[in-house]
């Protein structure tokens, strides 16, 4: 019997080394897997970042060319109808009309 207990020690050896392998394998790939998945989402979110900074600088041009008096007059009589108080109703009818 004690021939039996003295060789299990020696025979988990190969089980434990292996077993730490695996794990260590294992930590290993799931720290790159999950290195790789967070780079995309940083990609991603520089992406819309840009995106972002495009369609920001987009409206400040349009807000700066609404905010010129001839825009704001021009889109008056366009989408409002309204007329200049020194123009005629026929001219203000045809600005409506176009």
């Amino acid at each position: 019997m004690a021939t039996r207990e003295q060789s299990r020690p020696s025979a988990r050896l190969p089980v434990l080394v292996v077993a730490a392998l695996v794990s260590l394998t294992t930590a290993y790939i799931w720290s790159k897997v999950q290195m790789a998945k967070t780079l995309r989402q940083v990609e991603t979110a520089h992406a819309q970042i840009r995106s972002l900074e495009e369609e920001r600088d987009k409206l400040t041009a349009a807000i700066a060319m609404n905010k010129k008096p001839g825009a704001i007059r021009a889109r008056a009589q366009w989408e409002l109808g309204m007329i200049d108080p020194g123009g005629t109703p026929a001219k203000a009818a045809n600005v409506h009309t176009q």
